[in-house]
């Protein structure tokens, strides 16, 4: 891979970490604040980073939901990097090192990053392959696909997670190479050496057993764990169904991959540990769909929910105080609007409201479940026409959205301002509903102390 190709993916990888640390101003502070960490001025990196951090907390766009956390994290850490900590992070004692160094032709480069959301690799690949291979102590732990650049070399991007940072033995190896068999390199080395005092080293014993490491850098669940998810979904849009029918007069009905196991096999599909689900709103336009949203947030917190915003500002997430967050329903508003239905993820469909209303009725491991009038015409619009056959591998991922689409729905997430308003007339109403639940921003969250954070939102 020659020079000119390397400066140009490297400009692309600037580019993308301008934005994710805020763009303009705020990625000027943040990357001040990373070099006087690298050269050990750590009471000037408070100070850039004190300053970002400030300014994000008094926005009141998806940036504050999406930002708040990886500042505070650097913050946090160069206080303890100071000898002033405020907070405790395992985190903050790992550390990478390259070892020796690769005379051997390489098959492209990469980088990592501490986060506050774990360990996270970066990179591009210089020579045609389909995929990159992570391997632990020479074992295999996630294999991913490249994506292609027109004109640029293949990139990638993978976050191991801090759940399965946890499990990584407290010293191991980290070698990353393409699916070709090519080394990529860490500032000239094949490979990397982390530290990680925490770590537990049930990795290897972890995916001896069958458990995997997921495309979100996770662990999967057990065949077992999974079972008792499913089950407990069912439990819970059992709750959520009857609150929706009782108090809006809506029935709620299973939507996406929920819908597709259940009618095209009767049953969730093989190894599903998610559960989706929807209303349809007569409302005729989506800010009419938003108000009428946050009004039913409220109301199902006050009645014992716990809901949770994403970092998009998206509601919501439904789950009851028994659960980890990780066991939840994603419920969503459908609508008609302008000739066609919408509702997240990211779909515009060519539908009409008789394509869902009124709901059928039908059965899911003995419990009563809803599901849209013309299912057929939901999943072929959805995942098109080969729907009918399972197809493991299967992603939208790579489908491209109009903007027009995204704006739209978009402009039902709710702002961090709209948040407080919501959070305000719960606590004020509070008083009568002793049982009543919480609502909880993902991205505003305080990620310390930390298991306050997980028990909340998770990871």
């Amino acid at each position: 891979m020659n020079k000119v190709l390397y400066f140009l993916a490297d400009l692309k990888e600037k580019k993308k970490s301008f934005s994710i640390a805020g763009g303009g101003r705020l990625a000027s502070l943040y990357k001040s604040g990373m070099k006087y960490m690298d050269k050990g001025k750590y009471d000037d990196a408070i100070v850039c980073f004190q300053k970002g951090y400030d300014e994000i907390r008094e926005k009141d766009d998806s940036t504050a939901f999406k930002l708040h956390q990886l500042w505070q994290y650097r913050l946090e850490q160069a206080r303890f990097m100071a000898g002033k900590p405020d907070v405790e992070d395992p985190f903050f004692h790992c550390k990478s090192e390259p070892v020796g160094r690769y005379d051997g032709k390489e098959g492209g480069r990469f980088s990592l990053t501490w986060t506050h959301k774990g360990l996270n690799l970066s990179g591009v690949s210089g020579i045609k392959a389909k995929s990159v291979r992570v391997f632990i102590d020479n074992v295999m732990i996630r294999e991913f696909r490249i994506r292609k650049g027109r004109f640029l070399p293949g990139s990638f991007r993978f976050l191991m997670s801090r759940p399965l940072v946890g499990i990584f033995p407290t010293e191991c190896t980290l070698t990353l190479s393409l699916s070709t068999g090519e080394i990529l390199t860490y500032r000239k080395s094949d490979s990397v050496h982390l530290t990680v005092p925490h770590g537990t080293g049930e990795l290897f014993a972890k995916l001896d057993s069958g458990i995997k490491v997921n495309k979100k850098g996770m662990l999967t669940a057990s065949e077992e764990d999974i079972k008792k998810r499913q089950e407990r979904y069912l439990e819970l849009y059992r709750w959520a169904n009857s609150f929706f029918q009782e108090k809006l007069g809506k029935p709620l009905f299973i939507l996406y991959g929920t819908l597709l196991g259940f009618y095209r096999g009767g049953d969730y599909i093989p190894g599903d540990d998610d559960f989706d689900a929807g209303y349809f709103s007569l409302k005729n336009s989506a800010a009419e769909v938003k108000t009428e949203l946050k009004k039913l947030v409220v109301e199902m917190v006050l009645e014992g929910a716990y809901c949770n915003v994403n970092r998009k500002g998206k509601l919501f997430r439904f789950r009851l105080s028994e659960d980890d967050p990780s066991v939840h329903l994603d419920l969503r508003p459908v609508w008609f609007e302008e000739g066609s239905i919408w509702l997240h993820k990211q779909a515009c469909l060519p539908l009409k409201p008789e394509d869902f209303l009124p709901v059928q009725n039908g059965t899911l491991r003995s419990v009563e479940i809803m599901y849209p009038a013309n299912p057929e015409a939901f999943l072929e619009a959805y995942y098109g026409k080969g729907w009918k056959v399972p197809d493991p591998s299967y992603t939208n991922s790579s489908v491209s959205i109009p903007d027009s689409v995204i704006e739209k729905l978009r402009s039902i997430c709710i702002s961090p301002e709209e948040f407080s308003d919501m959070s305000a007339e719960i606590d004020a109403r509070r008083k009568d509903y002793p049982g009543a639940g919480k609502l909880v921003s993902m991205g505003s969250q305080s990620l310390y102390p930390l298991d306050e954070y997980e028990a909340l939102c998770g990871w």
